[in-house]
């Protein structure tokens, strides 16, 4: 009933819905990936803000999102409270399920009283960041993963129609290719030699591509990565910590670097801390960059730095050859170790302010 009108052949005659197919084909192989078929997508179609979701249905948690005026604090949120129980992404699941394939919404297809709590918060989400109700559908599925494609709308831009909705879901074909075709051309492709040059490195590297998965990684990520417990790389390949709450604060880290990677901005590293069975690692989450003018999709780098692997410093060393104190070379010895400040402080039994006077005089010497 849904895609019968309108018909596809007539309303892809008009220009504004024929370049918004374009451009999901374009997706496939153009520098920005899905972000100029999302921009346009919400101008034609009076929406505030789209999101393209990459989910994990074994694990029930996101692992990336393409994102379009949705700000980074509130992206961070939906990973974080509103991803594993999404009652619209539950909905289309569902529908999806029953062999469907068609755009759901908020104020159309979710029932109020099964997902009452969960609307609730998906409400308080979406008026973080000015939009009031969203459609969504499954744009590609596999057995364990599935693509949400997502878009929302300010109060004043009314709520979703099922005219509209019909109209949405003659798009759906074409992002399902789309969205199969990226993810198998866009992995990056690492050289003969950047792979030799990576592998005397003596600190894990892990290369995700446009689709976050892991297009390569290094001997001492592989190393890592058989030897931590809790860290693994499924069939995708996609990272996975078997940590919900890590994992989580790892892929709000990536879905930034990622959008920072294809619009070719600059910002700050990420850096997260991992611990499991005595072992502890330091995540780096970098996106990469790319020429102006390179075809080449965008991906992020994910360093890791396992501290239980470290060079055992003496403080007696340090001491003599940079002229510290007896304490200032003992705080050196445990910071090279890897021990955070409070740690420090509680092991030398002293206060936190004064551990911190000692790094100053530290760091200036």
């Amino acid at each position: 009933m849904h895609n019968k009108t309108p018909a596809a052949d007539s309303i892809f005659m008009l220009p504004e819905y024929h370049d918004l197919v374009g451009l999901i084909y374009d997706a496939v192989n153009h520098p920005d990936g899905f972000y100029p078929f999302m921009e346009r997508f919400i101008k034609v179609f009076n929406g505030h803000s789209a999101a393209l979701t990459i989910y994990d249905k074994k694990h029930q948690k996101g692992i990336g999102s393409w994102i379009i005026n949705v700000p980074d604090s509130a992206m961070q949120h939906y990973i974080h409270h509103i991803a594993d129980s999404d009652a619209l992404m539950q909905t289309a699941m569902q529908v999806n399920e029953t062999g469907e394939s068609r755009f759901v919404a908020s104020n159309l297809d979710i029932d109020a009283e099964q997902y009452q709590l969960e609307i609730a918060k998906a409400q308080q989400w979406l008026a973080t960041y000015g939009a009031s109700s969203a459609a969504g559908a499954i744009a590609l599925q596999t057995d364990d993963y599935m693509q949400f494609f997502g878009v929302q709308r300010a109060p004043h831009q009314g709520e979703f129609t099922r005219e509209e909705l019909a109209m949405f879901d003659l798009f759906l074909p074409h992002l399902n290719r789309a969205a199969s075709l990226y993810s198998d051309f866009n992995n990056l492709q690492v050289s003969l030699l950047e792979r030799q040059a990576l592998d005397q490195m003596q600190t894990g590297i892990i290369i995700c591509d446009a689709s976050f998965k892991v297009a390569y990684y290094n001997r001492i990520a592989g190393k890592l990565l058989s030897e931590i417990e809790g860290i693994t790389l499924d069939e995708a390949p996609f990272l996975v910590f078997n940590d919900a709450g890590f994992s989580a604060r790892l892929s709000s880290y990536m879905v930034r670097a990622m959008q920072a990677s294809l619009r070719r901005k600059s910002i700050s590293d990420a850096v997260l801390h991992y611990e499991s069975g005595g072992q502890r690692v330091t995540l780096v989450v970098s996106p990469l960059k790319t020429a102006g003018d390179s075809p080449q999709g965008g991906g992020v780098m994910i360093s890791l730095h396992d501290w239980s692997s470290r060079v055992v410093l003496d403080a007696e060393t340090l001491q003599q050859h940079f002229s510290l104190t007896r304490t200032e070379a003992e705080i050196a010895r445990r910071l090279a170790a890897g021990e955070a400040l409070a740690e420090i402080a509680d092991n030398l039994n002293r206060s936190r302010e004064t551990v911190r006077t000692h790094l100053r005089k530290l760091f200036i010497k």
